[in-house]
C-alpha cells in the first residue's frame, strides 16, 4: 500500500482515494494493514488529521462485506467441523487477531478445509512453524489475507480440490508443410529448392512450449544441412492458461474486490452515523427524530443537497416564518391580556408556544448535526459524487485489470496450488533453445543465435538472465567474404543481463557480452580468419517522462583482443590474453552511446521520436553484428494528427560513417521523408509522399556526391460502386530522379511513375487488374522504359478447389520483353491436408540482356498437413 502520510495530504485527498480504489484491483487487502487495523463493529468517520483517514474507512467497508459474505454462504450442507488440533487452534487464533475476527465457526471450518485441500497441511504447518519460532506475524497474516480472499471468491465446492495440472504431458501438432520450388533463373542458388517445416506444441504440467523445425536445401542433399530447430516457452499461452483456470474455479471480480459497492457502504455508514446523532435530540415534541427525518428527506437527498437545501426540506422558510409570527402573536397576546386570561386558557397558550419553540429548536439542531456530519465527511475527503465516479471507473476497468499479466501472476500464485516448476515459469520472461532471434536495443542483443540457449526472468521488478550460442551474421552467402577479413566472423557468444524496473517504464539494464572466434590455424598467424576475444558491456537507462514519454539512454564499451598476432617464440600468455585485460584502453574509439526520446501529446495529436548516437571506429558488439561502428547518427520524426481522418508526418535522418583508421575518409547518408494522408470518407482517401536520399563521400580535402534519389508521389484509394459495379481501386502517380555517379558518369535519370490496381468481385469470382509503367528521361539510361501488366481472376471449382489464373506482360526497353501466364491451384484433401500449386511460365519475345534477372519458368508445390 502507498505510504499513508503521502496518500492523505490535505490537498490530495480525492486523488488519493481514487488511487487507493484503483489499487485495490491489484493488491486488494494488504495483509499487514489487515493485521494492524483492529476495526470495531462501528467506527466513526475519520477526521482530516486522522492518520488512518480514508484508508481505514474504505477498508472497513471491504472487510465488512467480505466477512458478511462468507458468514452467510454455506457451501457444504452439513458444514465442515473445525478441528481442535494445536495447528488449527493457532491458525484460528491468528485470524481472530486480524480485521476478519467476525468470521463464524462454520465459515471458519470451511475456510480451513479449503486451505488444507488446495495448499496442503505441510505448507500451512511450515508457515505456522515459522511464526512460532521467529514470530514472523507478517508472513502469516499475508498468507491468511490472501487465502481468505480466495475463499471469498470460490465458484463452488469444486474449488476445494484444484489439481496442480490437468495432465503431465500433452502434445498438439500444429502441422507439417513441405514446399518444392523450381526456378530456371540463372541467379537462383539451385534450380530445385526444398523446404520442410514442422510446428508442434508440447505442454508439460500445463506449461506450453512451441517447437519448430525448418529446413531449406537443394536437390542434391535434401535434409542434409540447414536443419534448424527452435523450442520456445509460450509465455502468452501460459498466462492464458492460468487465466482460464482462475476463471474456472474463482470469481475473479470478487477476488479483486471489484464487486464491492462502495457507494452503498458510504450511504449506509452515513445513515448509521446520522441516525445515532439525530436520535439524541428526541424530546416530547419529536419522539422519533429518525422517522421525522426519513419523512422529510431521502438518504440520497441528505448526501447530495447542501445545508440550505436541507433546511428547506426540513421546513420551508415560509413555514418557519409563519411559525415565528404565531409565536410573536402568542407572546403579544400574553403580554397584553395574560392578566385577564383564564388559567386554563393561559396554560394552553403557554404549552402551544413551548411546543412550537421546541420544534423549531429541534429542527435547527437536526440541521446542525446533518451539516456537521457532512462537513466531517468532506474534511475526510469523502464526497458522494467522487465516490460515484470512482465506482463507475472501477466497474469499467475491472475486466481490463483481470487481463493484466501482473494481476494474473499474483492471483495464480495465491489461488492455485502451483508446483515448483509452475511457480518458476510464472517469473520467466522468455526461454528459447536451438536457433532463434533475440531482439533488443542497438547496443544490446539483437542477432540470430544458432545452437543457443536463452533464459530471461523477472521477479519483484528485478530482471535477470543470460544465454549463449553461435553467431553467424547473414548465413552462408552473405558471410562468405567476411571469413577472410578482420570484420566479425562466426563466433561463440555468451551474455548476461540484469537490472531493475519494468519494461516501458523507469528501468535500468546491464548487459555483458563475451564472444570468441577460432582460427583454422591455431599455432601461427592466419589471414583467413583472425581469432579474437570480444568483450562488450552496456548500461541502458529508461526514464518515464510525463504520461507517454520515454527517455532511453545507452552507453556501451567494447574491447577486442586478437590472438596469434605475435611470434611463436613470444610470451605464450600474451597470445591467449583475454579482452578483459584491455577493456579500459582506447576509450573514445571503443565507445558507443545513444539517447532516444519519444513522447506523445494526445490533445495536440502530436508525437515525436528523436535519436542521436555515436560509435567509435573500434567499437564492436558481437550481440548485434549490424551495429554501426565509426558512426555519428541523429534523426527526428514528427507526426501530427490533423483530424480524426488525416495526418502529416516528417522524418530527417543523417548518418556519418568512418571507413578509415584515421577518420579521414567518411560516408555521409542523409534522408528526408514527408508524407500525409486524408480520409474523406469510407470510400475515398488521398495521400502524398516526398522522399530524398543522398550519399556523399568525404575525404580530407574533398567532398563528392555518390548517389542521389528524389521522389514525389501521390496516390488515391477508392472503394465503392462506379456505375453500379463494386470495386476497389488504387492509383498512384510519381516523379523520381536518380543520380548514380558510378554508373551514369555524372548523368541524371528522370522517371515518370504510374501504377493502377483494381479488383472487382463478380459473384463468387474476383477479377483483378494490375499495371505499372515508368518512363525514363536520361542521356544514359539506368532503368529503361518499363511496362508490366497483369489481368486475371480468382474463382472456385467443385467447391473445394480455388483457382487463380492470369495473363502477364513485361516490356523493358533496354533489357527484356516477355508474355506469360500464371496459374495457382489450392485445395483441401481429407479436411486436414492443404495442397498448393503455383506456375509462372513466360515466353521471351526478345533475348534478355540480363537473363539472370528474367527467368522463363518458376513452379512451386506446397503440402500442409494439420494434425488433429
Amino acid at each position: 500500500m502507498p505510504d499513508k502520510n503521502i496518500l492523505f495530504l490535505p490537498g490530495k485527498r480525492r486523488s488519493a482515494l481514487l488511487a487507493f480504489l484503483l489499487l485495490s484491483f491489484a493488491t486488494a487487502l494488504n495483509a499487514q494493514d489487515a493485521g494492524n487495523q483492529h476495526l470495531t463493529t462501528r467506527d466513526t468517520l475519520p477526521s482530516a488529521a486522522d492518520g488512518k483517514g480514508i484508508h481505514a474507512f474504505i477498508k472497513k467497508g471491504m472487510y465488512s462485506n467480505l466477512v458478511d459474505s462468507v458468514n452467510k454462504r454455506k457451501l457444504f450442507p452439513q458444514g465442515v467441523a473445525v478441528n481442535r488440533s494445536r495447528f488449527d487452534t493457532l491458525f484460528t487464533s491468528r485470524i481472530k487477531e486480524t480485521a476478519f475476527s467476525g468470521i463464524k465457526d462454520t465459515a471458519m471450518g470451511e475456510f480451513l478445509y479449503y486451505v488444507k485441500s488446495n495448499f496442503g497441511v505441510d505448507r500451512v504447518k511450515k508457515i505456522v512453524k515459522n511464526f512460532s519460532m521467529a514470530g514472523d506475524s507478517g508472513s502469516l497474516k499475508n498468507f491468511i489475507s490472501g487465502k481468505l480472499r480466495g475463499f471469498y471468491s470460490v465458484n463452488g465446492k469444486e474449488s476445494f480440490n484444484i489439481p496442480s495440472f490437468d495432465k503431465l504431458v500433452t502434445n498438439q501438432f500444429s502441422g507439417v508443410e513441405y514446399n518444392i520450388a523450381r526456378d530456371n533463373t540463372s541467379l537462383a542458388p539451385s534450380p530445385w529448392m526444398h523446404q520442410l517445416s514442422v510446428n508442434d506444441q508440447v505442454q508439460i504440467m500445463d506449461i506450453p512450449f512451441q517447437v519448430g523445425f525448418s529446413n531449406l536445401s537443394n536437390e542434391y542433399v535434401p535434409l542434409q544441412y540447414n536443419n534448424l530447430m527452435k523450442v520456445t516457452f509460450d509465455k502468452d499461452g501460459f498466462q492464458q492458461g492460468l487465466s482460464q483456470k482462475l476463471g474456472k474455479y474463482y470469481n475473479m471480480k470478487k477476488y479483486l474486490l471489484a464487486d464491492m459497492d462502495m457507494l452503498s457502504y458510504v450511504k449506509n455508514h452515513f445513515q448509521s452515523e446520522l441516525s445515532q446523532q439525530v436520535q439524541s435530540i428526541s424530546n416530547d415534541v419529536i419522539t422519533d427524530p429518525n422517522a421525522l427525518l426519513r419523512s422529510k428527506l431521502s438518504n440520497d437527498e441528505l448526501l447530495n443537497l447542501d445545508n440550505d437545501q436541507i433546511q428547506q426540506k426540513l421546513m420551508s422558510s415560509s413555514e418557519v416564518q409563519a411559525m415565528k409570527e404565531r409565536l410573536q402573536g402568542s407572546q403579544q397576546l400574553l403580554t397584553e391580556h395574560g392578566a385577564t386570561m383564564a388559567a386554563e386558557q393561559k396554560d394552553s397558550l403557554l404549552q402551544s408556544m413551548k411546543s412550537q419553540s421546541a420544534y423549531l429548536a429541534s429542527l435547527e439542531q437536526m440541521s446542525g448535526k446533518i451539516s456537521s456530519l457532512k462537513n466531517k465527511m468532506a474534511a475526510s475527503g469523502i464526497n458522494v459524487n467522487q465516490v460515484t465516479r470512482m465506482q463507475q471507473k472501477m466497474d469499467a476497468t475491472a475486466i481490463e485489470n483481470m487481463q493484466k499479466p501482473e494481476v494474473i501472476k499474483e492471483a495464480a500464485g495465491n489461488l492455485l496450488p502451483l508446483n515448483g516448476l509452475q511457480k518458476f515459469f510464472t517469473n520467466v520472461g522468455s526461454l528459447n533453445a536451438g536457433t532463434f532471434g533475440k531482439e533488443g536495443s542497438e547496443r544490446g542483443i539483437n542477432t540470430l543465435l544458432r545452437g543457443g540457449l536463452d533464459l530471461m526472468m523477472s521477479k519483484n521488478k528485478n530482471a535477470f538472465g543470460g544465454g549463449l550460442g553461435q553467431v553467424k551474421d547473414g548465413g552462408f552467402l552473405k558471410d562468405a567474404g567476411l571469413q577472410n577479413s578482420i570484420f566479425s566472423s562466426a563466433s561463440f557468444m555468451q551474455f548476461l543481463q540484469f537490472g531493475k524496473g519494468e519494461e516501458g517504464k523507469n528501468n535500468t539494464r546491464f548487459t555483458v557480452i563475451n564472444s570468441n572466434t577460432t582460427s583454422p590455424n591455431s599455432a601461427n598467424f592466419s589471414q583467413l580468419a583472425l581469432p579474437r576475444n570480444i568483450l562488450a558491456g552496456t548500461i541502458s537507462k529508461t526514464i518515464q517522462v510525463r504520461k507517454a514519454g520515454l527517455v532511453e539512454a545507452e552507453i556501451s564499451k567494447s574491447a577486442t583482443q586478437y590472438k596469434n598476432t605475435v611470434a611463436p617464440d613470444a610470451d605464450q600468455v600474451m597470445q591467449h590474453k583475454s579482452a578483459v585485460f584491455s577493456y579500459t584502453d582506447d576509450l573514445l574509439q571503443t565507445l558507443s552511446v545513444g539517447v532516444r526520446y519519444t513522447d506523445e501529446w494526445e490533445k495536440l495529436g502530436l508525437s515525436h521520436n528523436a535519436h542521436i548516437s555515436y560509435a567509435g571506429f573500434g567499437y564492436t558488439n558481437p550481440g548485434n553484428p549490424s551495429a554501426a561502428k565509426g558512426s555519428l547518427q541523429y534523426d527526428l520524426q514528427l507526426r501530427k494528427q490533423v483530424t480524426r481522418n488525416g495526418f502529416v508526418q516528417g522524418r530527417f535522418a543523417n548518418r556519418s560513417y568512418n571507413y578509415s583508421g584515421d577518420g579521414g575518409s567518411r560516408l555521409n547518408n542523409m534522408q528526408v521523408d514527408l508524407q500525409g494522408r486524408y480520409r474523406f470518407s469510407r470510400k475515398l482517401s488521398l495521400g502524398a509522399k516526398l522522399n530524398q536520399y543522398q550519399l556523399v563521400r568525404k575525404e580530407a580535402d574533398t567532398k563528392e556526391k555518390m548517389y542521389v534519389s528524389r521522389k514525389v508521389s501521390a496516390d488515391a484509394q477508392y472503394s465503392g460502386r462506379i456505375q453500379g459495379i463494386t470495386q476497389r481501386t488504387m492509383f498512384s502517380l510519381g516523379w523520381q530522379q536518380f543520380n548514380n555517379i558510378a554508373v551514369q558518369q555524372g548523368g541524371q535519370s528522370d522517371l515518370l511513375l504510374m501504377q493502377w490496381v483494381t479488383s472487382v468481385p463478380v459473384g463468387s469470382k474476383v477479377i483483378s487488374m494490375n499495371m505499372f509503367y515508368n518512363k525514363e528521361f536520361a542521356d544514359h539510361e539506368l532503368m529503361g522504359d518499363l511496362l508490366t501488366g497483369e489481368i486475371g481472376a480468382g474463382y472456385p471449382v467443385l467447391k473445394s478447389i480455388m483457382l487463380n489464373s492470369s495473363v502477364t506482360y513485361l516490356n523493358n526497353s533496354i533489357a527484356a520483353r516477355q508474355i506469360g501466364i500464371r496459374q495457382s491451384v489450392s485445395t483441401t484433401v481429407l479436411k486436414n491436408c492443404t495442397l498448393g500449386l503455383f506456375i509462372d511460365c513466360r515466353k521471351n519475345l526478345i533475348t534478355p540482356v540480363n537473363p539472370y534477372l528474367y527467368g522463363s519458368f518458376r513452379g512451386e508445390l506446397s503440402v500442409h498437413y494439420q494434425f488433429k
